[in-house]
């Protein structure tokens, strides 16, 4: 499977750059994830309401988990809080044709992971763009040597996301530790022009990866 490039974004981000998604999906954008800290469950899907509908199935969200059984959304992600619901593993019988992913924090707890996740997130492997003192918790040596050994288990295992500083300055590094794809936040949201800015990340890994090939 290719390298893939995703986006997190917060209802704050969709609501102020809405006019830039249906752009980015076009530009090639595979997938959103949508998530949010304050926002009620009403306001959570006012704000999918405002995306076209066109699009949902492209939208991952990071709370209020229902409405993925309600919206032809993409799926639903996992945060270290979702895992904790006693309701998550129903979750998954519900949802058994939609995507399941999740965060992690630590090479030790995804090497423990046992749910059949489709891919996992893993941060922050750089240092925060937008939060200082937010520091990077991975050595990139570190984290070529497990993702390798990861890949080798005989064992189904999911995809591992990059994410956390990870813009146009570090998506090569992202692509020669051996990350499955690569998640974008604030080097995208706090660009003047989203748009530009994730087609110039798009081709910097497209031409890399053929580099590779």
């Amino acid at each position: 499977m290719m390298f893939e490039l995703g986006l997190v974004g917060t209802t704050e981000d969709i609501l102020e750059k809405l006019y830039c998604i249906p752009a980015l999906f076009d530009e090639g954008l595979p997938f959103l994830h949508l998530r949010t800290k304050n926002m009620t469950e009403s306001g959570f899907r006012a704000t999918l309401n405002t995306i076209s509908s066109e699009y949902h199935p492209r939208i991952v969200i990071h709370s209020y988990y229902e409405l993925a059984l309600t919206y032809p959304l993409r799926g639903i992600h996992l945060t270290e809080a979702g895992k904790m619901i006693p309701e998550s593993d129903l979750l998954f019988k519900n949802l058994k044709n939609k995507i399941i992913s999740a965060s992690f924090h630590s090479l030790a707890a995804l090497k423990q992971n046992q749910r059949a996740f489709q891919y996992v997130l893993l941060s922050p492997i750089f240092d925060s763009i937008s939060k200082s003192g937010y520091k990077s918790a991975f050595s990139l040596e570190e984290l070529k040597i497990f993702l390798a050994e990861f890949k080798k288990d005989g064992n189904a295992k999911p995809r591992v996301m990059a994410l956390g500083g990870v813009g146009l300055a570090t998506i090569d590094q992202v692509i020669e530790t051996g990350f499955d794809g690569a998640m974008f936040m604030s080097d995208i949201w706090s660009n003047s022009d989203p748009v530009r800015r994730f087609v110039e990340i798009r081709k910097k890994a497209e031409a890399i990866q053929m580099q590779k090939s």
